[in-house]
This record gives structure tokens, sequence and C-alpha cells, in this order.
């Protein structure tokens, strides 16, 4: 027989009850972490998706704008946004709804300005500098893109480097930089008569 059995039982009972209030708090602590990070995930859900709403409808307008056609953008995956990634779809007059990747160069470079533009709206910048987006653009497109900074320069200071007449004629004011026995030069282009 053991004398201290009724002793070591006590002290063995008192250490399993303390250990079955702390599990039961780390339980608690448990479920609350989980439940903030539930919480914290569906907020970030619906801000993401607000955010993809509304630069989805915007990239929509911008690329009306500038090619009478319809563009969207589609999540790869509808119930896990972040699992997988965005598909962007553009419909160009008179012709059948595709992917940006199975489009032409041009068609692609108005996507992707309609793209920028979106984003803006959503988060505009002080300034955007666009360093020749328009070199593959067909005339008219690009006619309407030197529109279409024109307008955006409202909000935000726009920088455009191009080699088009079409978008240069839209600017409020040219700049021509040319090489000087390695130095670069900067000179302001004066106006043409009848530009806008």
């Amino acid at each position: 027989v053991n004398p201290l059995a009724i002793d070591q039982y006590g002290q063995q009972y008192r250490n399993f009850k303390m250990l079955s209030v702390r599990r039961n708090e780390l339980e608690g602590e448990r479920s609350g972490i989980v439940r903030f990070m539930e919480e914290i995930e569906s907020k970030k859900r619906q801000t993401f998706m607000d955010a993809l709403e509304k630069i989805n409808a915007s990239f929509g307008q911008f690329f009306e704008k500038i090619t009478g056609g319809k563009g969207w953008l589609q999540l790869e995956n509808v119930e896990d946004p972040f699992s997988g990634g965005l598909d962007m779809l553009v419909q160009f007059p008179s012709k059948s709804p595709r992917l940006v990747s199975a489009v032409s160069g041009g068609e692609k470079s108005v996507s992707a300005i309609s793209f920028i533009f979106a984003m803006q709206e959503l988060k505009p910048a002080p300034f955007y500098i666009m360093d020749e987006v328009d070199a593959h653009l067909d005339p008219m497109n690009a006619e309407r893109f030197g529109e279409l900074v024109r307008e955006r320069s409202g909000s935000s200071q726009m920088i455009a480097i191009t080699l088009r007449d079409v978008v240069a004629r839209k600017a409020h004011r040219i700049f021509g930089a040319y090489v000087n026995k390695g130095i670069t030069q900067i000179v302001e282009m004066p106006r043409r008569k009848g530009e806008e």
C-alpha cells in the first residue's frame, strides 16, 4: 500500500482540473481567432469584389470609348477568387468576343490602355507617364486615345511620349527631345494654328 497515494491523487486531480480549464480557455481563444480570421477574409473578399466590379464597369466604358466595342473582366474561379486569375475579354466591332491573349498587338494595346484608365478611376494618381502606348494603334484608335488622355488630364497630369501626330495634336503642351553631341536637348514645340 502506498500511503502517499491519496495526496498524489489529489495533486493529479487538481492538475487535471487546471489543465481542463486552460484547455477550455485555449479553445475559446482559438475560436475567437478563427472568427477574426474569417471576418478578415470576408472583408478582404468583399473589398476585392467591390474593386473588381468598379474596375470592370470602368474598363467596359473606356474600352467602348476608344473602340466602340465591348470589354469585360471575368474571374477564373468565381467561388474562390484568390485561387485563380482574371481573364480580360474583348469584343471589337464586327468581331466575336475573345480573350485578350488571342487578339492582335494593337488590340492588346487598346485593351491595356482601357484597363489602366479603369484602375485610375478606382485609385487616381497625381500623374501618369505613358511611353509610346499608342505605337500599335491604328489612326482612329490613336486619335480616340489622344482625346481620352486630354479628357483625363483634367484630374491628373498626363505625360504621353508619342511619335503620333494625331495624339500630339491633343496635347496642351508639346516637348521635343533630340540628341546633340551626346547630350539630350529638350525644346518646347510651338502649337500650330487650328490645334485644340
